[in-house]
């Protein structure tokens, strides 16, 4: 499913400024994108580090990864 505001797809994460969109909140949205701040939601490793993003982003946030519900956070088309 793609995005309503971006056109992208929902389970891609996209990084605007200081924020990154969780694949799983996006989707559970079924809308927009959904954003959090990162990289404090989300943390790093290096295990994931690329030449794109060296600090090793993990794809979804902290609650997404806990097995939490996904989370209301800033939408696509308000950023």
């Amino acid at each position: 499913m793609n995005c309503s505001h971006c056109g992208r797809l929902l389970n891609e994460s996209i990084y605007k400024d200081d924020m990154k969109s969780c694949p799983r909140c996006s989707q559970a949205n079924g809308q927009f994108h959904v954003f959090h701040p990162f990289p404090s939601d989300f943390g790093t490793t290096p295990l994931r580090a690329s030449n794109t993003h060296p600090e090793g982003p993990q794809s979804h946030c902290q609650s997404c990864r806990g097995g939490n519900p996904p989370r209301i956070g800033t939408l696509c088309k308000d950023l």
